[in-house]
């Protein structure tokens, strides 16, 4: 499962109004500290986004990792906004699956048709990532334990952009960089719904194989060393790996034997005639 950040307390679902994040707070009001403080931040996410408003609640509060509204904003403010003119107003992802070969539900997924074949493309959620870019060009932050996202140099982002019907317009190429690690205390400091959806995600989905077998490697008291991690990632994928519980992932990522990267994302670049290719595609479908 994809990690996904949001204020320590959730409000609403990711594609319903936001809740006034994206007017602007007046600063030279007599304030306390801590109100001032708040209301800082409030605007560093305000400058680097999309007047604020790429904030969304996660949808499924109840099993998404959470971060406070300073630790984004701090994140977000090293990340300077690239200029886009852009008419692109978003496609839906079974055209990118018939035209360009995108896998249609997966977070990675690259063209495998056309010119562009090869192409990398990543299709992160707002229900699991409530600070995804807010506009094109503009930079976003998310949380995960996923490597895939270093692999290329740059990714053409897509983000939802509308429910009914469900489209996706294109962003630009990004550039995902770990800033920062979720703490240990943030960890342990996460609902035991969240904890358990993490160890769930864990056990289960294959690009963690690699992270439960680490775990197991030092439960069972052998060294972990890459060609260990490498045989018992191919016996997990062979269902035959060893036993590996819940709490011992919870563990693991209580006591930072295994950290979740907070990550980045700035765009380098933005590719019309690539934008330029899809839009003339959708629109003589």
């Amino acid at each position: 499962m994809e990690a996904a950040i949001s204020q320590e307390n959730d409000v609403n679902h990711p594609d319903s109004d936001e809740p006034g994040i994206g007017e602007e707070m007046n600063t030279e009001s007599s304030e306390s500290p801590d109100e001032e403080l708040t209301n800082n931040t409030m605007q560093i996410i305000y400058r680097n986004t999309a007047a604020g408003s790429n904030y969304r609640s996660p949808m499924n509060q109840a099993k998404t990792l959470m971060i406070a509204f300073d630790s984004a904003a701090r994140h977000l403010g090293s990340c300077p906004p690239f200029k886009v003119q852009s008419t692109f107003q978003g496609v839906s992802r079974a055209f990118l699956t018939r035209v360009f070969g995108c896998d249609p539900k997966a977070l990675f997924a690259p063209m495998c048709k056309g010119s562009w074949a090869g192409r990398p493309v990543i299709l992160p959620n707002w229900d699991f990532h409530p600070f995804l870019p807010g506009a094109p060009g503009l930079p976003g932050l998310i949380l995960s334990l996923r490597n895939e996202f270093f692999e290329h140099p740059l990714c053409s982002l897509f983000i939802r952009v509308t429910k009914k019907p469900v489209t996706w317009a294109y962003y630009g190429q990004y550039k995902f960089v770990v800033s920062g690690v979720f703490s240990t205390t943030d960890f342990i400091n996460q609902k035991s719904t969240v904890k358990e959806a993490q160890a769930d995600a864990i056990m289960t989905c294959p690009p963690f194989h690699d992270i439960r077998a680490r775990i197991y490697l030092r439960k069972s008291g052998m060294p972990v060393t890459a060609s260990a991690v490498e045989l018992e990632t191919q016996r997990i994928k062979d269902n035959d790996g060893g036993k590996v519980t819940h709490n011992d992932v919870i563990n693991a990522l209580s006591h930072g034997e295994e950290s979740i990267s907070i990550i980045t994302m700035s765009c380098i670049d933005f590719d019309h005639r690539f934008a330029d290719r899809i839009e003339r595609e959708w629109n003589s479908r």
